[in-house]
This record gives structure tokens, C-alpha cells and sequence, in this order.
């Protein structure tokens, strides 16, 4: 290409094309007028190729090409078929216009461009790319000139001009009106003779013979005189074009005629001769002296010139130099203008050959300024050497020293040497321009980075550049190889699919298909494989055949993983940019970005909820007006000194600001916000400021924690140091670094005495592994929680301290802090307390050991009293005496409720009281617990009525014994203390705030009794408490069972209270926890649901050391149809078991010689010979405090029977072991 980098051509302007178009509307008027008055056409277009600016020409040229105006250049230029003129189709990439956008400059080359419509122009085209400021290119401008015309005309005119005016004979051109238009110069002394010019109307003959050729459309021939002279024209129509040429020979004298065609034969000769040897050339100066050695053999001239440099006689001069500007051997002297000067008819007059007198000659010469002046010339013939345009480029001239005239001949000879040297100046020219341009080519297609191959029909390599033998791996050994077995060897295949020698680019091309941009892989050795991009197009003959294939490829392997990393850059930009607009949306600082004239360009919802003000893009210092902004030191604070706003306006940078604002919406209840601001300026990449990015935070919580925190460290110092309790800080090396008052006081060290010093220097401390095992704690677990240490004071005497530390950090290093209690009063006052609790412990044990014993004494006689009553109720008794029995029976009742009762209280106040958790109906248990005692309220003329509600659930969770024991004791007491009108047992939930397991149930019993005085209801509750003494001494009591009550109430989660007026009644209320129950187990549900028991007949063994109660037991377990053998300790009821076989034993605890725990040990551990150690062993025992149950049980006892004996327990508890009649007994073998 003739193009060149913008950079290197000074004198491109380099505007861009918006400056392009500012100049033109600023110059509107009088650049239109220059442009449109142009006849080149003018083009302008940006980087995308739309069409910016063109003038009336270029409109012109736009109307001949496209059916309508197009909008963008690239689309035109696909619309039209251009060529180069030797045929080459150009593709619209390859065009100047599109070589400059970039950056090359094209100039002064020629295009063929034909239009769909068969409209052919034929355009010289030069272009230039426009550039910006940092020169790079914005746009592109092109200047076309339409050479249609006049290529036409010079094709036309070229060998007709070429052969009339090297003719020596007349030729002439005549129009269908009889007008000469052409005559070349040797018709002149025909034209004179006639007395014709051009552009006036032939005479006739002439015109005659033109209308007739013109008529019958056939040549012919006019044979004419003139001048003395005669001349034979051939007449030759152009129908068409309407004229006809003539075409005339002087046919004077046949012998001069002979003479003359001799001679013009032996000069076509020797001019024939001459082309061959002058078209083999190489240079100029050679080509100049065979021309001139030639002119002086055939013409005899005494002297030749060719251009103006005398060498020898002759000028040999590059002929050339004329026409490129280039002064003829120095600056000419001005030749005056005239019709006659020599230079004007060569150059101006364009005649092919020209005689000069001598007066002409020396005229010419003197103008020429010849280095060695110029010859005395008789006369001098020229003629004009023509560039291929047609325009003057030199001349050549003949000269005589004699006197005397060139003849027409020689006139001749120099016309056509004249155009042989003008043809062989051409054919030099062009083979050197074709040389220098094969060597540009070459030059450029090895300095290309893509790699180029051209390939013959058969698809072999006929060339080759540097840069496809680097990419390839080629050499000149492979050079031959044949094209398939080259794709396998480079493993070329297609990006997708496999390889199809038939449909790759070079097969392609080669059937005249052209590709662009075709991708695929090649791998020109192993391990190393390249992406390609190659392009394909077909080169053919003049006559458009397919001559072979060029094939363009250039390495893309770096710019497709370029294009793959930047792919993934994008989209990691883009998941990075999603995160930091998530990050800014849900920071929790306020985020403003501001551009350089302050304007609000975005801001986060946090910045918003901030400041209380709504913030739009676009606000002028986005309402920071209404915020009333200050300083810390409380001055107002301007907008223009606001640090995002000096950031965005002068490129500061702001770090950690402080400032306050009042919100508009009156948050922190009317107060000030303080906020912490932060700005930095926002720069492009040449560092010109764009904006400014602001963050603030909320810091007004953390003002208040900073002012509470040095209040807190103020209240902290004055409680440190006012603090009762001992409190030091100190490193962890045991260094104080602070101790308050107390500290001193307890120790007797000032402060000034410890600080800085070692707890080792002070040895307060009893022992150095005390410290060590206190330090140890602390760094293991992290602090120290009510450590009990031994001190000694500064005066020697010891205390002990209860202490607890931590660590802190001060400072950045950690430190202990120390609270120390003194404990020593309270270590002393402990030890006291333990002793008189040791004291205590063994008073109740002897308490409880009394009540045990009483209660085994009074319960050993209790069971034979009762016993007896219950034996004498059995038989058949006077009335009387049933009476006194029964009478005596209720005393023992009384008596037996009397002790339980005490019992009861005893265990409760030891803490030894413990609650079961059976499963029991509550409609059940009130049934049971009313029942007994409706009888003694039917006596007494009293109703009583009881109640539950149906929402209670039917099965919970308690202990039902002290559940019953509890309401009994309030029915008993309301039945006792009422003489008229009712009882009323009422059971209601209540509370809803229980988990969904549990219930509260309100149970309260109602009475129309005395009634209890206002100030003794909160007295009612202790024990042994009633309301009056009188009370005591009508009604009885101990007043120990509403203080039972309250406690078994109390351990069950409720309380008790109770509600009375005098004369008319009172209601006694209390409330329980229990759970809910699903089911209640099998055992119970058989005694509840079957009734009694059914027990077969049992041999039992009774071992009982007192008299009375073993006839009482003998007696009773014979009413229930049972065989009974007694003995009075355990060690005859061993040797009986040993004697006898027995089902169960009845076993008191405690007997003579062996007590009833060492008898069942033995029978479990070391039983007796046949006797099974699982025999069931019932204890039957006077012992029944809490606990006491429990301990024989664990000692070995399957049941339990507490005195005094009662006839249904004693059943049920012998049901408990045999259920069934048929049940096996215990499998004994009896002693032999």
C-alpha cells in the first residue's frame, strides 16, 4: 500500500471529528462554498463509519452508485463492486477510507467502482484518518476525483492520437454537419490548400463523400489535389458517433513516392529493430543514446538533442526532470510568450513535431542556459516526447550546421522515434515502479506478523513468508509434502467437529470461494498447540480464472486467552461489583459519592436513615441545608467546609472528621447526631479530578458509651478506692500497680508502701505456693471465684481472706484484679455455728431416736388394746358392753391420730417428709375422703355436699395419701365445728399459665360454722394453735392438723388460706400442682376394679416377742382361714423354718436374742437346710417414721406391716404375694 502511519505524515490535521465539525458549523457559509465548489468529491465519516460530511460532488457520486442516500460508509462499500484497474477486486476493508481509521494515510490511488445498476466509475481516491488530542484516531476524511471521463477519453483518444499525429499523412475527422473537428499536422498544407481550419465546414468534394459513407454505412476512398500536390484519402464511417475519418496520402510523383516508401520502409525497419533493443533497456541514459545514435544515422543530422545536457555534442539528460519540477541544468531563462516559442509549441500546442529557423533555434537556446552555450545551427526540427497521460515530459530535436530543410521523412522518423522513446521511457518507468513495488511487497509481506502462504492449483506451496515458517515450524524439506498428510502432521482441525480437507479455507479458495476469519487448531509440535485466524481468497487470471490460493493466518492463541481472561475478569468485575453494591446497600456507615461540582451522584439506604433526609441523585450538596452542621467545638459548620465537599471541589483528602447534625425528623428526641466523616477525592486515570466519595457514621451511641465509660472509669476510681472490700491490681509477677484504702486498713501497709513492689517483697502472703497455686488458677480457668487464703497483717497477726479475681487488660498487658474479703470474724463465727449445728444434729438424732422409741412403745400396746377391741367387737357381745367397746375403740383412734399426728410434724420440721407420685383419680379420692365422714354429719343433721368440675383431668399425678390427708383434716374440722346447715367440698382448675403437663387445682371446703375471730386467722395455721380456749375445752384437739396441713400443702407447689366471719361460717381453700397421668398402672387398677383379693390357705410363721400382740396376730390371721405357728424371737423362728415349711413369715424387728434384720439376713444369706432364701419375710413392726419402711425393706424385707395391725392391710398385704388359690407354694422340702 502507498499509505503510511498517521504519526509520520506532519502535515495530516489532527482534529478529531467532533472538532472537525465544530470548525465546519463555526465556517458554515464559506466552507460550503469551498466544498461544494470542488470537483473532487469529499467524504467524512467517524470510527463506526457513519457518514458525517459530504459535498455536492460526493452527493453526486452517491446518486450514480446507490439507489438511495446510505447513512454508513461500510454499507456502501459492500454494496459495490470495486476493482483496481488491472482487475483485482478490492474488499471493502482494504479501501482507504477504511485503512484510515487505522491510522493510514492513502494517497492518489486509482479504483474501478461499479454499482448494482451497471453505473462504472472510475475514481482516484486519497485518504487520511482525523486524530485527537492524545492522537488517537477519531474518524476519517477521503477525496475522490472522477477520472471517468477523461479515462474514457484517453483510451479512445490514445491510439488515435498516437497514430494521426506520428502519420505523416493527412488525417482528418468529420463530422455528419460537414465540420472538421480533427486534422493532425500533416493535413495543414492540405487544410491551407483548401483553405479549410478546424471547426469550419469542409468544402466539397470532401463533404459530399462524408454524407455518402455516412448513408451507406460502407468505407470508400476520395482521391484530391491540392497545392499542386495530389492525395488519395480512405473514408471511414462511424455510424454511431456520426463522423467519418479521412485518412489521406500523398500520392505526388510515383517515382518520389517509391523513393519515399523505400525510405519510410528502411526507417520502420530500422524503428522495429530499434523497440526490440530499446524495450531491453535498463536505464535511461542508455535508452537516450541508442535514440540519438539512431536519429543521426537514419535523419544525417549534424547534431540530436534529447532533453537538455550537452554531452558531446549530444543531451542525454533524464527526460523526466521536465516534468517532475526539476530546473533543466540550472534555472531557465524566461521565455517571452508568443505563438512562436519553441517550448509553448511542444509543450502547449501539443503538436507532434515542430521546425525552427535558425533565428528560432538560437532563440530557444539562449533560453535553455546550456552549459557549454549552444551550437551554431542552420535549422532544427522537434518534436514533443509525451508522458503516458499525454502530457509534455521532453523533447527531441534534429539539427543541421549546413543550410538547407528536414524533409517530410525525416519530420516522420522523428515523430515516431519521438513516440517509440516516449514508450520505451514508459516501459522503463512502469518496469521499475513494478520493480520497486515487487520489492515494497516482498518487504512488506516479510515484515508482516501474520503468516502468508500462496498455493498453486494443486494445493502445493508456492511461497512462503518468515512469519508462516516461524508459526509452522516449515522448512524447505517439507517444502514438497502433499497437502493432506500437512494437516495431519500439524493436527489441524476446525474449533468444533473434525477437519474436512474438502471444506478447509485453501480448498475453498481455490474453487473461487473467499473466507474471512476462519478459526482453527493446529499443533506444530507435539505439546505446543496454536489457535489460528486465517483468511482465504482465490488469485486468478486476467481472464478470471482460478490461478492458485493465498491464505492469510495469524496467531490469536495469546489474545483468545486474553479474550477467555478478560471474559473472566468481566465476570468476576461484575460478581465484584455486585458484592461491593451489596457490601455499600448493607454497610452500615452512610456512603455518598459526590461529582466535581458537588452534586449528589449516589448515596446508600444507610446514609439516608443517617441523616433523616431523603437523598436524591443530582441535589446540590444533597440538602445538607436542613442538618444544621457543627463543629465539635459547637460553631457552625459551612456546606464548603464540609470534607466530602472540599474533597469533590478542591481534591482534599479528609480522615475521621468530627461533627454533629440535628435530624429533620427529630430522632434522639430533639437532640444532635454525632457524626465521624471521611472524604477522598476521585480521580480518572490521568489524574484530573471527577468527584469526591464520602463515609460517616453514626457515632452518637458511641459518644454516649465513651462519656459513660469515663463516668463509669470516675465511678469505678471512687469505687476502688472507697470499696469496704480489699481490691488490688497487680501484673501477673505478682507487681502492684494499685490498691485502694481497705486494702490498708486490712493489711497495715500504706499505699505508697506496695505500689511497684513484689506481693514476695511484702510476704503477706503466708506461703510463695499459695501465690504460685493462685495464679495457676487464675491463668488456667481465666479468674478465681471465692478463694478462701490465709493472710498475715504487716503487725504479724493472721486473716483469711475470701477472694475472687479476674483479668483485665491495661495498658494492652493483662493484670489481675483482685477483691478480697475479710472473712476471718465470719471463719470464727462458723465455727461456732458448726459446733452448735453438730450440737443440734445430735440433740435431733436423740429427738428422733426418742420419737422412734415412743413411738415403737406406744404403738406395742396401741396394737394389743386395739387389737383386743377390734377381736371383742368380732364376737357376739351385750349391748352395753359393744358400747363401752366401742367407745374405748374411737379413744385409741383418737389417741393413735394423736401420735400420727406428732409423728407427722416431727418428720416434717427434720426435712425427712417425702411425697410420693402415684396416679390416682381425683373424683375418687374425694369420694373416698367424704364418705366416711357423711355418716357423722347425717348425726348431726348436717349436709354434705361435694363437687369437681369436669374440665379436671381424670388421671394425675401426686402423692393421693397427704392429698387426702390434707382434705380430710378440713372436712373433719368443718363437720366438727358445724351444728346446723352444711358442708360444701368444692374442686376447681385453675390457672392457665402451667406447662401443657400440668394443672393447678383450687380445692376449698365451705361450712355455716362458728366461725373463726378476724385476729386469729393468723394464728390458725401454727402449731398447736386453735382460736379460743374455749374452743379446746368444747371441741378438743391439738391443733397440730391445720399446721400439717399447711406444710404437706406447701410441698406439694400451693398455699392454703382461709376465709371466716363469726356466727356464720368460714371456707377453708388451698391449691396443689400435680401432673397429668395417661393411664394408671395394672396393679392398682386390680385392686380398684376387682375388689378384695382373693387369697388361698397359707401356713405363715409369726415371730413376735410380745405376748399380747401375738395373740392379736394369731387371732386375726385365723379369721382370715390361715394356719399360724409363733415363736417369740428370731432365733426360734430359724430353727422352726429349719423344722417346718411355711409360706410366708410375719417378722417383728425388734425381739430378744435376735432381732428381726439379723433373722432375714440369715434367711437370705446363710438360710437354713430346705429353705428357700426367697421366702417372703413381711416386717411387722411398731417402727412407722418416715424412712423406717425403707430400711427394712432395704435390709432384706419383701413387705411391711406397721402396728397397731389392721385387719384389711394385713389382708391386702398377703394378697400381695399370693393372688391366685392354685398359686405354688414356696417349694420347701421339710427337714427329715
Amino acid at each position: 500500500m502507498n499509505g503510511k502511519n498517521v504519526r509520520d505524515q506532519e502535515d495530516t490535521p489532527r482534529k478529531t471529528v467532533g472538532e472537525a465539525m465544530a470548525g465546519i458549523r463555526a465556517d458554515a457559509p464559506a466552507l460550503a462554498a469551498l466544498l461544494d465548489g470542488m470537483l473532487e468529491a469529499v467524504w467524512l465519516i467517524d470510527m463506526d463509519g457513519n457518514l458525517l460530511l459530504l459535498n455536492k460532488a460526493a452527493i453526486k457520486n452517491m446518486e450514480q452508485l446507490a439507489s438511495e442516500m446510505p447513512r454508513n460508509m461500510p454499507d456502501l462499500l459492500r454494496a459495490l463492486d470495486v476493482r483496481t484497474p488491472d482487475g483485482r477486486r478490492v474488499p471493502p476493508e482494504e479501501l482507504p477510507i477504511m485503512q484510515a481509521l487505522h491510522g493510514e494515510v492513502d494517497r492518489g490511488r486509482a479504483f474501478l467502482v461499479k454499482a448494482v445498476s451497471d453505473t462504472e466509475l472510475f475514481l482516484e481516491v486519497s485518504a487520511a484518518p482525523l486524530l485527537g488530542p492524545q492522537g488517537e484516531v477519531t474518524g476519517a476524511l477521503a477525496v475522490a476525483r472522477d477520472m471517468t471521463t477523461l479515462r474514457r477519453t484517453a483510451r479512445f483518444m490514445e491510439p488515435q492520437v498516437r497514430f494521426t499525429e506520428e502519420n505523416p499523412n493527412p488525417v482528418l475527422r468529420v463530422n455528419a454537419s460537414g465540420i472538421l473537428q480533427y486534422a493532425n499536422t500533416a493535413s495543414v498544407p492540405f487544410l491551407n490548400a483548401l483553405r479549410t481550419d478546424r471547426g469550419e465546414v469542409v468544402p466539397e468534394p470532401l463533404r459530399g463523400a462524408m454524407l455518402r459513407c455516412l448513408e451507406h454505412g460502407e468505407c470508400g476512398e476520395l482521391e484530391l489535389a491540392a497545392n499542386g500536390r495530389t492525395y488519395i484519402f480512405s473514408l471511414s464511417p462511424v455510424r454511431g458517433d456520426g463522423y467519418v475519418n479521412f485518412y489521406g496520402l500523398d500520392i505526388t510523383g510515383r517515382k518520389q513516392i517509391e523513393e519515399r516508401l523505400t525510405q519510410q520502409m528502411a526507417h520502420r525497419e530500422v524503428l522495429l529493430r530499434a523497440s526490440r533493443d530499446m524495450l531491453s533497456e535498463t536505464n535511461r541514459e542508455s535508452l537516450l543514446r541508442r535514440v540519438l545514435d539512431l536519429a543521426r544515422e537514419v535523419a544525417g543530422a549534424d547534431m540530436a538533442l534529447a532533453g537538455h545536457e550537452l554531452r558531446q555534442g549530444l543531451v542525454t539528460v533524464d527526460v523526466f526532470s521536465h516534468a517532475q519540477g526539476i530546473p533543466p541544468c540550472g534555472a531557465p531563462r524566461e521565455i517571452p510568450e508568443g505563438r512562436d516559442n519553441i517550448m509553448e509549441r511542444l509543450m502547449g500546442q501539443g503538436q507532434a513535431t515542430v521546425r525552427m529557423s535558425r533565428s528560432e533555434w538560437a532563440k530557444f537556446a539562449s533560453s535553455l542556459d546550456l552549459p557549454g552555450g549552444h551550437p551554431r545551427l542552420a535549422g532544427l526540427l522537434g518534436a514533443s516526447i509525451a508522458h503516458d497521460a499525454g502530457s509534455f515530459c521532453g523533447f527531441l530535436l534534429l539539427s543541421h550546421k549546413r543550410e538547407g530543410e528536414f524533409t517530410a521523412e525525416d519530420e516522420a522518423f522523428l515523430g515516431q522515434l519521438a513516440a517509440l522513446t516516449s514508450l520505451g521511457l514508459r516501459h522503463l518507468s512502469a518496469r521499475a515502479e513494478a520493480e520497486q513495488r515487487a520489492r515494497q511487497l516482498d518487504a512488506a509481506i516479510e515484515a508482516m506478523a501474520e503468516g502468508l502462504i500462496i498455493f498453486d492449483t494443486d494445493k502445493s506451496i508456492q511461497s512462503i513468508n518468515s512469519a508462516g515458517k516461524r508459526l509452522l515450524g516449515y522448512t524447505d524439506e517439507n517444502r514438497d509434502m502433499p497437502f493432506a498428510e500437512r494437516l495431519a502432521k500439524y493436527k489441524v482441525r476446525p474449533l468444533v467437529g473434525e477437519i474436512d480437507i474438502e471444506n478447509t479455507p485453501i480448498a475453498k479458495a481455490l474453487r473461487g470461494e473467499a473466507l474471512r476469519k476462519d478459526e482453527f487448531l493446529i499443533e506444530p509440535e507435539p505439546g505446543r498447540q496454536l489457535h489460528l485466524m486465517a483468511s482465504a481468497s482465490p488469485i486468478r487470471s486476467r481472464q478470471g480464472e482460478v490461478t492458485g490460493a493465498v491464505a492469510v493466518f495469524q496467531d490469536i492463541t495469546e489474545s483468545k486467552k486474553l479474550e477467555r481472561d478478560r471474559e473472566n475478569l468481566i465476570a468476576a468485575l461484575q460478581v465484584e461489583r455486585a458484592r461491593l453494591k451489596a457490601l455499600i446497600d448493607n454497610a452500615l456507615v452512610g456512603i455518598v459519592l459526590l461529582d466535581k461540582k458537588a452534586r449528589l451522584v449516589m448515596a446508600n439506604p444507610a446514609a439516608e436513615a443517617i441523616l433523616g433526609v431523603p437523598l436524591t441523585p443530582g441535589m446540590r450538596h444533597f440538602a445538607l441545608e436542613k442538618l444544621d452542621l457543627r463543629q465539635p467545638d459547637g460553631e457552625p459548620l459551612p456546606i464548603q467546609a464540609l470534607p466530602v465537599v472540599r474533597a469533590a471541589l478542591g481534591g482534599e483528602v479528609h480522615k475521621s472528621v468530627e461533627l454533629s447534625a440535628a435530624r429533620p425528623d427529630g430522632r434522639e428526641n430533639g437532640g444532635r447526631i454525632h457524626l465521624l466523616a471521611s472524604a477522598m477525592p476521585v480521580r480518572n486515570r490521568q489524574g484530573k479530578l471527577k468527584g469526591a466519595v464520602g463515609v460517616f457514621e453514626d457515632v452518637t451511641e458511641r459518644k454516649r458509651a465513651e462519656e459513660a465509660l469515663r463516668e463509669s472509669e470516675e465511678m469505678f476510681h471512687k469505687a476502688f478506692v472507697m470499696s469496704p472490700e480489699m481490691l488490688t491490681i497487680t501484673t501477673l509477677d505478682g507487681r502492684y500497680l494499685d490498691v485502694n484504702e481497705a486494702f490498708s486498713r486490712l493489711f497495715g501497709y500504706s499505699r505508697d508502701e506496695v505500689m511497684g513492689r513484689r506481693s514476695q517483697e511484702i510476704g503477706h502472703w503466708l506461703t510463695p505456693e499459695l501465690r504460685e497455686c493462685f495464679v495457676r488458677q487464675i491463668q488456667r480457668g481465666g479468674r478465681v471465684q471465692n478463694m478462701e487464703v490465709e493472710f498475715r497483717t504487716k503487725d504479724g497477726d493472721p486473716c483469711t481472706l475470701l477472694l475472687s479475681a479476674d483479668v483485665v487488660r491495661i495498658g494492652g498487658k493483662p493484670c489481675i484484679l483482685t477483691v478480697g474479703a475479710d472473712i476471718t470474724e465470719r471463719i470464727r463465727m462458723e465455727g461456732e455455728m458448726r459446733r452448735a449445728k453438730e450440737q443440734a444434729e445430735i440433740a435431733n438424732r436423740a429427738k428422733s431416736d426418742f420419737l422412734a422409741n415412743m413411738s415403737h412403745e406406744i404403738r406395742t400396746p396401741m396394737n394389743g388394746v386395739m387389737g383386743m377391741i377390734d377381736l371383742s367387737l368380732m364376737q357376739k357381745l351385750p349391748t352395753r358392753v359393744r358400747e363401752y367397746q366401742i367407745m374405748a375403740k374411737k379413744s385409741a383412734d383418737h389417741l393413735l391420730s394423736i401420735i400420727g399426728d406428732i409423728l407427722d410434724l416431727s418428720k416434717i420440721e427434720a426435712g425427712r417428709m417425702e411425697l410420693t407420685e402415684d396416679i390416682f383419680d381425683v373424683r375418687d379420692l374425694v369420694e373416698g375422703t367424704v364418705r366416711p365422714l357423711a355418716l357423722t354429719a347425717a348425726d348431726k343433721g348436717l349436709k354434705l355436699l361435694h363437687a369437681v368440675d369436669a374440665d379436671i383431668p381424670p388421671l394425675l399425678c401426686g402423692d393421693p395419701v397427704r392429698l387426702r390427708q390434707v382434705l380430710a383434716n378440713l372436712v373433719s374440722n368443718a363437720v366438727k365445728f358445724t351444728h346446723k346447715g352444711r358442708v360444701l367440698v368444692n374442686v376447681e382448675r385453675t390457672g392457665h399459665d402451667l406447662p401443657r403437663d400440668e394443672v393447678r387445682l383450687l380445692f376449698s371446703v365451705s361450712d355455716t360454722g362458728i366461725g373463726i375471730p378476724r385476729e386469729k386467722l393468723s394464728l390458725i395455721f401454727e402449731s398447736f394453735s386453735q382460736a379460743e380456749e374455749a374452743t379446746h375445752a368444747r371441741y378438743g384437739g391439738t391443733g397440730l392438723g391445720l399446721a400439717i396441713s399447711k406444710r404437706l400443702v406447701e410441698m406439694m407447689g400451693g398455699h392454703i388460706g382461709v376465709e371466716s366471719v363469726m356466727g356464720k361460717g368460714s371456707r377453708f381453700f388451698f391449691t396443689v400442682r400435680l401432673r397429668k397421668a395417661d393411664a394408671m398402672p395394672k396393679a392398682e387398677r386390680s385392686e380398684t376394679e376387682e375388689g378384695r383379693p382373693p387369697t388361698r390357705h397359707l401356713r405363715i410363721l409369726l415371730a413376735e416377742d410380745n405376748e399380747i400382740n401375738r395373740i392379736l396376730a394369731i387371732e386375726l390371721l385365723h379369721e382370715l382361714g390361715h394356719e399360724v405357728t409363733a415363736v417369740e424371737n428370731g432365733r426360734l423362728a430359724l430353727e422352726a423354718l429349719g423344722r417346718e415349711r411355711f409360706d410366708l413369715v410375719l417378722m417383728d424387728v425388734q425381739m430378744p436374742e435376735m432381732g428381726g434384720l439379723e433373722a432375714v439376713r440369715r434367711i437370705r444369706e446363710e438360710p437354713p437346710a430346705g429353705v428357700d432364701p426367697r421366702l417372703p419375710v413381711v416386717a411387722l413392726t411398731a417402727y412407722a417414721l418416715e424412712g423406717d419402711r425403707e430400711r427394712f425393706l432395704a435390709a432384706g424385707m419383701d413387705g411391711y406391716l406397721s402396728k397397731p395391725i389392721r385387719a384389711r392391710e394385713l389382708e391386702l398385704t398377703l394378697a400381695e404375694f399370693f393372688r391366685r388359690e392354685d398359686g405354688p407354694v414356696a417349694d420347701q422340702s421339710p427337714p427329715e
